[in-house]
Parts: structure tokens; C-alpha cells; sequence
């Protein structure tokens, strides 16, 4: 187990961490999928919960936390492009 493979969010956010619909780009930035920036902008229980309101723009770290490995973010985004 590495701790740097990991991310805490609330159910939701990490059911849709795992699917694919979000990830965390090198900058702790969060990007959303086209499919999850296309349902924000037409559903707003959608928008409630990854719009602006819903998340934060970037991934927001306790003092003294380590930041997710990049060599981890990196496959996700790689795997994430590879199912779009």
C-alpha cells in the first residue's frame, strides 16, 4: 500500500473519481470528463455536486498532507483518455 495512491472524498465524489468522470491533473487541479462538464451544465443536481458549488477547482490538501503521486495521476489520466 502506497499512500501516496489515494485520494479522500465523500462516496460520491470517489464513485466518480473511480469511473473516470474527474481526475486531478499534476497542478492538483481537477478536470472534469467532457461527459461530466456536458451533465453540469444541463442538470443542476449534477451541477450541485461537480459544478462550482459541488467541488472545489483544485484539490484541497490538510497541512502536512502528501499530494497523490504523480506517476498515480498521471495513469489515471491516461486511463481516462483511453476510455473517452
Amino acid at each position: 500500500m502506497d499512500f501516496l495512491n489515494g485520494l479522500a472524498a465523500c462516496p460520491t465524489h470517489d464513485a466518480a473519481f473511480d469511473s473516470f468522470l474527474f481526475g486531478v491533473n499534476s497542478e492538483l487541479k481537477i478536470v472534469l470528463s467532457p461527459a461530466l462538464q456536458r451533465a453540469v451544465e444541463f442538470d443542476p443536481v449534477i451541477a450541485r455536486n461537480f459544478g462550482v458549488v459541488g467541488m472545489s477547482a483544485t484539490l484541497i490538501l490538510p497541512l502536512h498532507a502528501s499530494a497523490p503521486g504523480p506517476t498515480y495521476l498521471g495513469w489515471h489520466a491516461d486511463e481516462a483518455a483511453a476510455r473517452e
